[in-house]
C-alpha cells in the first residue's frame, strides 16, 4: 500500500526483524508462518494477538512507536535535543491513546495514502543531499 519503494522496503525490513525476534521468544504457529512476508504494522498486530493483548493497546503501542520514530528523526535536525525529544514523546501519550481509541472499528474507512508524504518519498532518492537513507 506504499507507493514509494524506500517506504515499502524500510517497513518490510523492520517488520521482518521484529517478527523474527519475537517468534524466537514466543512459540506461535501464526508468528512462525508470517515470517519473511511481513510489514511492520501488520506484524505488531500479529504479535499483539499472539500475546493476547487487547487490540486498542496494540494500536496504542504502534502509534507510540510511530511518534517516537518521528521525534527521533526530528531530533537529528536541530534544535530539539535529547531532553526536549523525550519530553515531546512523553507529552504525546494522551493524544496517542485518544487516537487509538478513536480508531477502534474504523479500519474499513481508513485511508491508506497520504499524497504529500508519498510524493516526497518518491522524490527522496533523487535528491542531491539526503539526511536519511530510508
Amino acid at each position: 500500500m506504499k507507493p514509494a519503494r524506500e517506504s515499502r522496503a524500510a517497513s518490510l525490513v523492520l517488520g521482518r526483524r521484529l517478527l523474527a525476534i519475537v517468534a524466537q521468544r514466543i512459540p506461535s504457529p501464526v508468528l512462525a508462518a508470517a515470517q519473511g512476508d511481513a510489514e511492520r504494522s501488520a506484524d505488531l498486530g500479529l504479535i499483539g494477538g499472539a500475546l493476547g493483548v487487547e487490540a486498542s493497546l496494540t494500536v496504542a503501542a504502534y502509534l507510540q512507536q510511530l511518534v517516537a520514530g518521528l521525534v527521533s528523526a526530528c531530533q537529528r535536525l536541530p534544535p530539539p535535543g535529547q531532553t526536549q525529544a523525550q519530553r515531546l514523546i512523553w507529552h504525546s501519550r494522551p493524544a496517542v491513546i485518544a487516537a487509538a481509541e478513536r480508531s477502534a472499528g474504523a479500519w474499513a474507512a481508513a485511508a491508506c495514502c497520504v499524497p504529500a508524504v508519498e510524493l516526497a518519498s518518491l522524490r527522496h532518492p533523487l535528491l542531491p543531499t539526503r539526511l536519511f537513507l530510508s
